[in-house]
């Protein structure tokens, strides 16, 4: 129950004040409706105590250790190695020297410097 008091009128020179009184009541009516809200709240949160995915990562971690210059390195745990990354030197080459060739238009060199 929540009560309280206030001025119904700041103009109005007598000394009147208003009540107001509200009650909230709710009623579950069984223990499945509670369930199931509950359920909808953790949808997708999952405790799944059979799992063992510490017991890999250490596995894992124990595989693929390797001390390269006096430093350690290891693996992300369940991130496949991947063949290498192509060379694109040439690219990036044709970019920079398309760049450097529209900047020689002092219009645009001047955007570029107003930025």
């Amino acid at each position: 129950m929540i009560a309280g008091s206030g001025d119904i009128n700041k103009l109005c020179r007598a000394n009147t004040k208003q009540l107001s009184r509200s009650v909230c009541v709710a009623n579950v009516n069984s223990c499945s409706e509670l369930e199931t809200f509950w359920k909808l709240e953790l949808m997708g949160i999952n405790d799944q105590p059979n799992a063992n995915d510490d017991e890999e990562a250490l596995k894992q971690f124990k595989k693929s250790i390797i001390k390269c210059n006096g430093r350690y390195r290891v693996r992300w745990p369940w991130k496949e190695i991947k063949g290498k990354l192509s060379n694109n030197y040439g690219l990036c080459s044709s970019r920079l020297k398309n760049l450097i060739k529209r900047l020689q238009d002092y219009s645009i060199l001047d955007r570029y410097d107003n930025i």
